[in-house]
């Protein structure tokens, strides 16, 4: 396909991949109304080599969805960062319908977006940049996936040290659960 597709309701739009760069495209997701891709290049050192990823996010930025704080949507890929991010690698994504999440290399997980349901997991409102997700803050989270209006974050803990091995609780914690489900879960 070479061009842009424009069916009446919805635009296909190509996506460029020289807007990348020297990256490859390491995760791709979408949203309903956005996508994001976590894209990585290799650093070279003298003495090491480590691994760059960064956040590129195009879209709908209603509800701050896209997560670069501007009320603009994105027709091309922009970068989305946060300064903890230079320290620590982004090394998962997920999008849901209005919000957004990743996961960094330390456990750290990082929100934005439409807030009604408190599938952000950071108070209430909604986030038109990335904020820590402060109701799992005290978690390891290995993976989160983002749906409809809901966030489900999967966390580790350690559980006991036997021999030099280290066993693993996996444990999901599901952000947004409908008023019916919470008198059941609880």
């Amino acid at each position: 396909m070479d061009e842009n597709v424009d069916n009446g309701q919805y635009l296909t739009k190509k996506v460029d991949l020289k807007h990348f760069g020297n990256q490859y495209i390491r995760q791709l997701v979408a949203g309903d109304y956005h996508s994001m891709f976590l894209t990585s290049m290799f650093a070279q050192a003298v003495t090491y080599t480590t691994v760059q990823n960064e956040l590129y996010v195009c879209g709908y930025t209603g509800f701050g969805t896209i997560g670069h704080g501007s009320s603009n949507n994105a027709t091309t890929p922009v970068r989305v960062f946060h300064q903890d991010w230079l320290l620590e690698r982004v090394v998962g994504i997920s999008a849901g319908q209005w919000h957004s999440c990743v996961t960094l290399a330390n456990g750290r997980s990082y929100t934005w977006g439409y807030n009604s349901k408190g599938q952000l997991a950071s108070g209430g409102g909604r986030n038109d940049v990335p904020n820590l997700a402060s109701g799992v803050a005290m978690n390891f989270i290995v993976r989160v996936e983002c749906g409809h209006a809901s966030t489900v974050f999967l966390t580790s803990k350690k559980l006991e040290h036997t021999n030099k091995k280290t066993k693993i609780k996996y444990e999901c914690l599901v952000m947004q659960i409908q008023k019916r489900l919470r008198t059941i879960w609880k």
